[in-house]
């Protein structure tokens, strides 16, 4: 018999941020699009938008696969994407791409929604990092054992009052 524990607020609080994350790239996916006329089929705008637009299809992926108990490979999973994510934004930010060619309105909102989706990662990841986050992720034993039900049931029982 397992005893599956309830979700963490951790746990919960990182899928909220990724998805939160998630629904900013997917906004500046979509500012990408509209300004699409001015760039023309510029082939860096367009690697731009599509990288936009998997980490829009990722951190929502991962939003979901987080909140499954014993997955630790979406943790990990998440901790890598962030790395990997935040330093394109961060590349994307810094190095201001195309600033000349964008409309006027680009580059604000395009910096704007890349340094919330940052800072989104970066706490979402973090979130799951956190050392009460762990037990959720951790393979449940296959042995069955007495002692082991009995202490868990005085551990709740010992919570609850």
């Amino acid at each position: 018999m397992l005893i599956d524990k309830p979700m963490p607020p951790a746990v919960r609080a990182g899928s909220l941020l990724l998805a939160g994350c998630s629904l900013t790239a997917l906004g500046m996916s979509v500012s990408t699009v509209a300004a699409w006329p001015r760039f023309g089929p510029v082939a860096d705008f367009v690697l731009i938008g599509a990288v936009e637009s998997v980490l829009t299809l990722v951190f929502g992926w991962l939003a979901f696969a987080v909140r499954v108990p014993r997955r630790r490979w979406a943790q990990i999973a998440t901790w890598v994407v962030a790395f990997a994510g935040g330093g394109f934004l961060l590349f994307n930010l810094v190095t201001g791409l195309y600033e000349e060619l964008a409309p006027g309105w680009y580059p604000d909102l395009n910096a704007i929604l890349g340094l919330v989706a940052l800072v989104l990662m970066i706490a979402g990841a973090l979130s799951l990092a956190r050392s009460d986050v762990l037990d959720y992720y951790r393979e449940a034993s296959w042995q069955f054992d007495d002692r082991w039900t009995y202490f868990i049931a005085g551990q709740n029982k010992r919570d609850e009052s």
